[in-house]
């Protein structure tokens, strides 16, 4: 979304945006299931994804949340000679994968949506549909991503129109049973 200029519009109601995206009158949108890992290294950061999270939860139970962690590990610098520590994403793909083949071979949908443009999930993917051949699969590409490798193995691939994103948007603040939650001021 930073990539493609849309960062004020990061306040996304996942659940508007994929019934905006599964508009075709013999579709229903079930469920969505969204994959996330929240990073213990950045406490502003954090703080923002978990109130995003908690804006999400109000959409359920149209929508369930898995997800990941950050790993901190050691890297070496080859120019210095220094250790430094990054944090890397973890079980995220993962995660994914393994719900489309499970929900494939469960028989849980008739089309599965992918929003993603990681090409790390092929292999899931080849293999949800070696289980169920019968169930089709599309992948929704983010605006300024693309994989080649997945619009070669899906059976229809299209990029979200900046236009559905923002119009996909939270109200500011989003009420649940009283209670308000704000956009990051960050976000705005």
């Amino acid at each position: 979304m930073k990539e493609a200029g849309l960062y004020p519009y990061i306040w996304l109601n996942m659940v508007d945006l994929c019934q905006k995206l599964t508009k075709r009158k013999t579709e229903e949108l079930r469920l969505v299931k969204y994959f996330t890992a929240v990073t213990s290294s950045h406490e502003g950061r954090r703080k923002r994804h978990l109130r995003f999270i908690e804006a999400l939860k109000t959409t359920e139970p149209y929508i369930e949340i898995y997800e990941g962690k950050f790993y901190r590990t050691s890297e070496w610098c080859r120019k210095c000679g220094n250790n430094y520590y990054i944090y890397r994403e973890k079980r995220t793909d993962v995660n994914i994968a393994s719900h489309l083949i499970n929900d494939a071979v469960d028989n849980v949908f008739d089309v599965a949506y992918l929003v993603t443009g990681d090409s790390d999930l092929v292999p899931a993917l080849e293999i949800a549909k070696q289980r169920n051949s019968k169930k089709k699969y599309g992948v929704w590409f983010p605006p300024k991503r693309y994989s080649f490798d997945l619009k070669r193995i899906t059976d229809f691939y299209k990029t979200i129109p900046d236009n559905i994103i923002k119009n996909s948007q939270f109200p500011d603040p989003v009420e649940d049973a009283g209670k308000k939650i704000n956009k990051p001021e960050r976000w705005r």
